[in-house]
């Protein structure tokens, strides 16, 4: 019972995840899949890393860093979308711009578990580190903040405490920041998978308590955002948790 139930953990939290990616990507400006449009985009990756090397200011390098960074997830969300949609009849074109992204000491790898390519942050966390009160702080935060989530398997229970932490220290210090709602619908993702693992455990209570703590962020959300795309993905995960706790509590008996 407990494969079963396992089993059903990781396909909840893979429909939860996507729904989160839904409301990502929403947010961000849609372009054709074309091998045109995935060069442009390496165009833009190399032109950012050629303008940060160029750069006598050092006060203009933190800004640059962030474009840097900006550039490198928008090329690692493109190249997953154009994987999904030609498959392996563009992986030819893929591996070439993995090639030279590379070259640049940018990192970008696929993970199969997750069927995506993720940017590694480190620009990000280089802004961070010159620029912890900088105006790209708090975007900066958050973008690693994304990436860590969605490379999270979700049964580390650790790790998972880790990156909790991570999150309400984000929301502690950056308490009305755009991207608040979608960092507590990560947490109330995050809560429900410790709360399933406290429940392979056999202790409801735990698993009680953080399924209780996944509904009042869900309902922050729908709460704070009205009408909002997060509202609605942070109603559709209120819904889905009753049923999924309640599938995953039988299927442990």
């Amino acid at each position: 019972m407990k494969a079963i139930a396992s089993t059903q953990a990781h396909r909840y939290k893979l429909t939860l995840c996507t729904l989160l990616l839904l409301v990502i990507e929403s947010a961000r400006p849609q372009v054709n899949l074309n091998t045109e449009n995935l060069n442009a985009t390496l165009k833009e990756v190399q032109r950012a890393h050629l303008t940060l090397n160029d750069a006598s200011d050092e006060d203009m390098k933190p800004e640059l860093l962030f474009q840097l960074g900006s550039e490198a997830d928008k090329m690692a969300m493109r190249l997953t979308r154009h994987s999904i949609e030609y498959g392996d009849t563009e992986k030819g074109l893929i591996d070439l711009i993995l090639k030279r992204i590379n070259e640049l000491n940018i990192i970008i790898q696929w993970f199969p578990e997750k069927e995506r390519y993720f940017y590694d942050g480190a620009a990000f966390l280089l802004y961070l580190q010159l620029a912890p009160d900088g105006l790209r702080a708090a975007e900066s935060a958050y973008q690693l903040l994304e990436i860590g989530f969605f490379k999270l398997s979700g049964d580390n229970l650790e790790t998972l405490q880790a990156s909790v932490k991570q999150k309400q220290d984000f929301l502690a210090r950056y308490p009305d920041e755009r991207t608040a709602a979608k960092v507590r619908i990560m947490l109330a993702i995050e809560y429900r998978d410790i709360s399933r693992i406290n429940l392979s455990k056999r202790d409801t209570e735990q698993a009680k308590r953080f399924i209780d703590q996944a509904r009042d962020e869900a309902r922050q959300v729908i709460n704070s955002n009205p009408g909002t795309q997060e509202a609605r993905t942070a109603q559709d995960l209120l819904d889905r948790i009753a049923d999924e706790f309640q599938t995953l509590l039988d299927a442990e008996k």
